[in-house]
């Protein structure tokens, strides 16, 4: 099966749906216009079969009109037997791109990854915003043939005959990075460098509004430290700022607090393995509840416990699998739950083989992957 898929810019759920559907000896286009740096240095299975067609990875185009172009044209030489686009922020282009189906013939898939509507709600970006969004979602609804949907939640939302189209593609965990033979050497490495009996984790840009997120884990963890005589350390991944490390000196938190930095996919579970316990801050609101983050899927990967905040979708998960726990969105809950963990070792590893299980069973991307095609199928099908 030929497979092109559009992406205004590739993501991590982007990267993983193309590298396991070209295992599955599927070959892969991928229309995209932005290579963000964590990505620029992805290993993929069976290059032969994924192409890239956008401009170079080094380069950041303003506009998404290359990528469209590039699209269009391809399309007239390829013999494409699905369109699958990725509802990146600009819903425009992804409405166009959606078009292509009435002119084309060819299957339409959306894969819904942003909750457009939901984010403008979330952060206010004014009532005329949400009612254009709106309107361009329901487009889409109408011209896919199949939409792919991040939770069964998201899947109550929508009308009735939206409803027959969705088919739940959750995120998942890319099982295959955390088989590695060298991780083990690895996370030993990186448990030396921190030098911890107890290493916290958490994974993000720690810019801008994710800095709030951060307040709540260095305030839950000067709790902790008042609570527990045990070596405990933060180990923060992610690109941050001059604010951040400022932030850091203000609370005399230099030595409690290991920043790794941005660094590529694929060293990401070296640093998950190293951990003790993996932490997901998220803050409660409309988009966010719908949704369902990527690391906490890599936590359990690694048979991490989690401790998350109460975010429905993911903290019901978490709950309902006895994969964790799920805390307040407050310090105090936050340091709670982590000590909780601490000081009941046993516990702590029942809470992360439960995790592991759950992600064996199917939050993994080879499981995920199978479903997609046979969404695909069914699309064919219906031709």
């Amino acid at each position: 099966m030929k497979i092109a898929m559009f992406m205004q810019r590739l993501s991590v759920r982007g990267i993983r749906q193309v590298k396991y559907l070209s295992k599955l000896e599927h070959n892969i286009f991928v229309f995209t216009n932005r290579f963000p740096s964590c990505l620029s240095n992805v290993t993929l299975p069976v290059r032969s079969r994924i192409h890239f067609i956008g401009p170079s990875r080094s380069i950041a185009f303003q506009s998404s009109q290359f990528a469209i172009q590039s699209f269009f044209s391809a399309l007239k030489n390829l013999e494409i037997d699905i369109i699958q686009i990725f509802n990146d922020p600009s819903q425009r282009v992804s409405v166009l791109i959606a078009f292509l189906e009435k002119i084309s013939g060819i299957p339409v898939v959306v894969d819904m990854t942003e909750h457009i509507v939901e984010g403008c709600i979330s952060r206010r970006r004014g009532k005329f915003k949400v009612y254009e969004e709106k309107i361009y979602e329901l487009l889409l609804y109408k011209l896919a043939k199949k939409i792919f949907i991040l939770s069964e939640l998201k899947k109550e939302t929508l009308p009735h005959d939206f409803q027959r189209k969705s088919v739940y593609i959750p995120n998942a965990a890319d099982t295959d990075l955390f088989e590695r033979r060298d991780l083990e050497d690895k996370s030993s490495e990186i448990k030396t460098k921190v030098d911890a009996d107890y290493i916290l984790f958490y994974e993000e840009p720690i810019v801008g509004e994710q800095i709030e997120r951060i307040k709540l884990m260095l305030n839950s963890f000067m709790l902790l430290k008042a609570k527990s005589s045990a070596k405990i350390k933060l180990l923060l991944v992610g690109r941050d700022d001059i604010s951040f490390r400022n932030l850091i000196r203000k609370k005399h938190m230099e030595k409690l607090v290991y920043l790794a930095g941005e660094i590529g996919y694929d060293q990401i579970p070296a640093y998950v393995k190293a951990a003790d316990i993996g932490l997901a801050p998220y803050p409660k609101n409309l988009l966010l509840d719908l949704g369902l983050g990527n690391k906490v899927f890599d936590y359990w990967c690694a048979s991490k416990p989690v401790v998350i905040t109460p975010v429905k979708t993911m903290a019901l998960i978490t709950r309902q699998y006895n994969a964790g726990i799920a805390v307040q969105e407050n310090a105090q809950s936050m340091a709670n739950g982590i000590l909780k963990l601490i000081e009941d070792p046993s516990y702590a590893k029942e809470l992360g083989n439960n995790g592991r299980r759950l992600v064996e069973d199917f939050f993994n991307w080879n499981v995920q992957a199978r479903r997609i095609v046979e969404a695909y199928k069914e699309c064919l099908m219906s031709q």
